[in-house]
């Protein structure tokens, strides 16, 4: 069992920050106490979400080269059963 020993008000800090950056849902975990998410609650509860922005163009280069969609969705290592 994980417990973080830190204060309320350092989570509703975080989530305030969260938010701001586009978060859309905010919660807790392992040690969130009802004074967390009160804290929490109280911090966000004048905040607007971000407008979501649309994704247009092309996937950009990732390090393994192009990124390209491919018909086949399953599990990379998933073996197919033809019966």
């Amino acid at each position: 069992r994980f417990i973080y020993h830190a204060a309320p008000d350092y989570f509703a800090q975080a989530a305030r920050e969260m938010v701001a950056e586009g978060a859309r849902l905010i919660g807790g975990c392992c040690g969130t106490t009802p004074r967390t998410v009160a804290a929490i609650s109280k911090a966000i509860a004048e905040l607007k979400p971000v407008k979501a922005k649309a994704v247009t163009g092309t996937p950009q280069l990732d390090r393994r080269g192009s990124v390209r969609p491919t018909r086949d969705h399953g599990r990379p290592n998933e073996r197919k059963c033809v019966t």
